[in-house]
């Protein structure tokens, strides 16, 4: 593929599908050196990515519930 071998640059459109594609951030294209994921990152992912739709909005829901209240109750990151 002429992408792949810097032979030719995607256009905006088709650099937009492989991002959605992928489901990744932009930022991971443009400034991959930014990535810092640990173990822990990977397996949350992992976790999540095996999960159903439904199962998806529950863990986001609660973990942005759990964030605030750890967070309100002045506990260290």
């Amino acid at each position: 593929m002429d992408i792949e071998n810097n032979k030719r640059f995607p256009t905006y459109e088709v650099l937009h599908k492989i991002i959605r594609t992928l489901g990744i951030s932009a930022d991971n294209i443009f400034w991959p050196e930014n990535i810092a994921f640990t173990l822990e990152h990977e397996q949350v992912i992992r976790e999540f990515m095996d999960c159903t739709e439904w199962e998806q909005t529950v863990v986001v829901k609660t973990m942005r519930t759990l964030v605030r209240s750890l967070r309100e109750d002045g506990k260290p990151k």
